[in-house]
């Protein structure tokens, strides 16, 4: 958004480790794996990639971008057609509107075999989630920068420790609250690491996994190349 002109800065890290996108189909496609998506049609240009995404510019785009790229397609020959949300994406799956999808893992997992039918995973090369400030947090409000880095980001990081604590109550409650199981409940905490590993600077951005983070999303267009981190 940034590199597009919008007023808003990256101002600190949520969620260090990646999110994992699922790569799902409909449940009578002929694809098993990602690699079957793309033909030798595909890398020339015959025949392009069709993504369902839940709207332009949205994560699912981005990383059907980046999937895509991944798999040596050029990027005019990556289509999107937009279903709104994570129903329409699986039914425009299931009514061959598209050739897949991405949506996060442990959300799609209850899905497949009935509904939808897994075939591949994207991790993203970049932290899950980010905190972005913007243009009003100077203007209309009296919170300053100090006050996100030394008053909000400790705060969230000791309900970050609190959460971790609760162990069987938090298991429960992922479990009631998104349809997981305990077992994939405690698969996706395994995985799951917040930045407040330095307790002198919770949820500070690294600058370099930043700076890598835009590299990649230039090299598959998303950032435009003359974009100054």
């Amino acid at each position: 958004g940034k590199a597009k002109g919008r007023e808003v800065s990256l101002c600190g890290t949520y969620i260090s480790s990646p999110l994992v996108w699922a790569c799902s189909v409909g449940t009578s496609s002929p694809y098993d794996t990602m690699e079957e998506m793309v033909s030798e049609e595909t890398k020339s240009g015959t025949e392009p990639v069709k993504w369902g995404v839940s709207r332009m510019g949205s994560g699912s785009h981005t990383m059907g971008v980046y999937a895509s790229t991944n798999m040596n397609v050029p990027s005019d020959n990556q289509e999107f057609v937009v279903a709104d949300n994570f129903q329409g994406l699986r039914d425009g799956a299931n009514a061959g509107k598209f050739d897949a999808f991405l949506w996060e893992h442990f959300t799609s997992k209850p899905y497949w075999s009935d509904d939808i039918k897994h075939i591949g995973d994207v991790p993203t090369p970049w932290p899950a989630f980010s905190f972005v400030q913007g243009k009003n947090l100077a203007k209309a409000t009296s919170v300053t920068p100090e006050d996100i880095s030394e008053k909000l980001f400790p705060g969230i990081a000791a309900g970050v420790e609190l959460f971790e604590k609760g162990d069987s109550a938090i298991i429960e409650r992922i479990c009631k609250e998104h349809k997981h199981t305990d077992e994939d409940a405690r698969l996706w905490l395994s995985r799951t690491v917040y930045a407040t590993t330095d307790a002198k600077s919770p949820m500070a951005i690294d600058k370099g996994h930043y700076a890598k983070s835009v590299d990649i999303m230039k090299s598959v267009g998303l950032v435009p190349n003359d974009y100054a981190v």
